[in-house]
């Protein structure tokens, strides 16, 4: 898988996924989360979200990309899960600074999706 992909998660709508493989730039991370965000909030309903990273992130501004993509979350977005399938560990160090300096109370990151899901059933 190529690119960036945005889906359903469910048939219910009530989780929504935003899937990076290879091939994106943060410019398109960002236009993606636009996207997402804006379906998210046509939602009547809380709706979480399931950022899946499956390969290195790119060069360019992480940091940046995803404080972008934490501040601009609409109302109706409950939950934030990142599944981390990256090499390194450089996504959770970035996701954890950029929670600690906004004084955010940060996404769950886990390994798989199924970790994912089993998280977010402990919530509801």
């Amino acid at each position: 898988m190529s690119g960036i992909q945005l889906r359903w998660d469910d048939d219910t709508h009530a989780c929504y996924r935003v899937e990076m493989g290879l091939g994106w730039t943060w410019i398109q991370f960002k236009e993606a989360f636009d996207q997402a965000h804006a379906i998210i909030a046509e939602q009547p309903h809380d709706v979480n979200i399931i950022m899946w990273f499956k390969a290195t992130l790119p060069p360019g501004k992480a940091a940046e990309s995803l404080t972008y993509a934490g501040g601009t979350q609409p109302p109706n977005l409950r939950h934030t899960v990142i599944i981390n399938e990256s090499p390194t560990r450089l996504l959770d160090i970035l996701v954890k600074n950029e929670d600690r300096k906004k004084g955010w109370q940060g996404p769950k990151i886990v390994q798989t999706l199924d970790a994912a899901h089993t998280y977010l059933q402990t919530l509801d």
